[in-house]
């Protein structure tokens, strides 16, 4: 049976600067708070769905979780389902790139991902208080 390997994006950055951008955007501070509650609900949503769709499809499932990174690898009936979800990404194999990520040339800083792609908030943004 093939597996497929997919990135796993949990709409979650850092909780500093993710209340921060609420704070940066809402008018008090209660309202902030709401906001950010409402994003991580969100982002409990999307985890419960991946769970469901693995339990669903018998539970087999190998996870890498990282610093930056959630990896799922599963047999591909399984991952066929979940890669219809939006916070997933498929991950090409080597045969299908024609080369390994590492040996990508045509990325900036050759870790096979271009930073184009991916936005990233910079983190040496303030995203500290605001005063009310």
């Amino acid at each position: 049976m093939d597996e497929i390997a997919a990135e796993f994006h949990v709409p979650i950055f850092k909780v500093g600067d993710d209340l921060g951008s609420h704070l940066q955007k809402q008018p008090t501070p209660h309202a902030a708070l709401l906001a950010y509650a409402a994003q991580i609900r969100h982002a409990a949503d999307v985890v419960q769905r991946v769970a469901d769709v693995v339990e669903a499809n018998g539970g087999d499932l190998h996870i890498e979780a990282d610093t930056h990174y959630i990896g799922l690898r599963g047999p591909e009936e399984t991952m066929r389902v979940l890669l219809k979800m939006e916070n997933l990404q498929r991950i090409p194999t080597e045969e299908e790139m024609g080369e390994s990520y590492e040996d990508d040339d045509e990325c900036e800083d050759g870790d096979g991902y271009d930073s184009d792609d991916y936005p990233i908030q910079d983190s040496e943004d303030d995203y500290g208080g605001r005063d009310w």
